[in-house]
């Protein structure tokens, strides 16, 4: 399965997709952004499992998970 996650600028570098995800130490990172704020991003998305908890656990909606040309992100 090919698997892309985004992580727009609205990141706030929380850490909850990380800490939800259940392969979270190998899929994501985080990194220093030229503002000095920090944005997890995916380091690793061909071991993405599809589940899709860090879409609904991050509390800017910050994420979405495409698989074959499908978006699945939460929205207000």
């Amino acid at each position: 399965m090919t698997v892309e996650i985004i992580v727009d600028n609205t990141c706030t570098g929380c850490g909850r997709c990380k800490k939800v995800c259940p392969k979270g130490p190998i899929i994501w990172d985080i990194r220093i952004r030229k503002d000095g704020n920090p944005k997890y991003f995916a380091a690793d998305p061909d071991s993405c499992l599809f589940c899709k908890f860090c879409v609904g656990v991050c509390p800017v909606m910050a994420i979405t998970v495409q698989n074959r040309g499908t978006s699945v992100s939460l929205s207000n």
